[in-house]
């Protein structure tokens, strides 16, 4: 597991498997939770993850989950400008997601702006 920046909350990155794990014990009184990276390959399917989660009766009781999500997917792939330019919603193939996922833990929030420009360049293809 990656390290966590604090406003990402109880959320964690598995970089072998592009996975967001949330393994919080007083959130999930033990369990897990996960979101699949490769499955956030438009605006649409983050959209869902962040709804869904936000159903759940254990978000409710600790904003930490909502909030810290959508900051760790805000970091990891790449923001607005990557998942939703000018109200566009690219699709993004899973090596894409990998790619930006590698960046991130490679460069950081430095390689942000560089991943926007890919994935763009990507849609035009």
């Amino acid at each position: 597991m990656t390290p966590a920046p604090p406003s990402w909350g109880p959320w964690s990155l598995d970089s072998e498997t592009y996975v967001l794990w949330l393994a919080d014990r007083r959130v999930l009184g033990g369990r897990a939770y996960e979101v699949d990276l490769e499955r956030c390959r438009t605006a649409g399917e983050v959209l869902d993850w962040i709804l869904q989660i936000a159903g759940k009766v254990w978000a409710e009781e600790d904003p930490r989950v909502v909030t810290g999500l959508v900051h760790a997917l805000d970091a990891v792939l790449g923001g607005q400008g990557a998942l939703c330019p000018f109200g566009a919603s690219p699709r993004r193939s899973r090596a894409a997601i990998r790619r930006c996922v590698d960046a991130f833990l490679r460069e950081g929030r430095r390689a942000r702006g560089a991943l926007t420009v890919q994935f763009a360049t990507e849609r035009r293809r």
